[in-house]
């Protein structure tokens, strides 16, 4: 007879199936790290860097919206280097990925030299410079 098993195949042991990637990113910029989730009932979502449990704050931005668990790194530097660990868990078990964040010295690390005013503040407009030629463009011909 089949009776007994029906309850338990309405749980579904959490599978994390779009895996995390490795991500690199520059001292100060934005990481984040995404994978998808499957499991019934809809597994906890647990973030971890270098095996300590991240808590959700104005750096980390933590959400699971239809089955995406995603972990966003505001602002990188050195100390948020190392093996990001998403684990979900729910009543018919775990699964977890890893994936590692390397972050670039900032300038001010790496060497001394005049490389120094190269790096700084340059590093942050280019995103607003993509968007304004568009823009600018599209004024003059109307």
């Amino acid at each position: 007879g089949r009776a007994g098993s029906a309850e338990e195949s309405s749980e579904e042991k959490p599978s994390i199936k779009g895996k995390l990637e490795d991500q690199r990113v520059r001292y100060g910029g934005q990481a984040v790290f995404k994978c998808s989730v499957s499991g019934v009932p809809d597994p906890d979502i647990n973030w971890s860097v270098n095996k300590k449990n991240i808590k959700p704050s104005k750096f980390f931005q933590l959400s699971y919206r239809e089955n995406v668990a995603q972990l966003v790194v505001a602002e990188a530097f050195s100390e948020d280097e190392g093996e990001y660990t998403c684990t979900a868990t729910n009543n018919a078990g775990t699964d977890s990925c890893s994936c590692y964040l390397t972050v670039e010295a900032s300038s001010s690390r790496s060497s001394r030299s005049g490389s120094h005013a190269f790096e700084g503040p340059v590093s942050i407009p280019p995103r607003i410079q993509a968007l304004t030629p568009a823009s600018l463009t599209v004024r003059r011909g109307q």
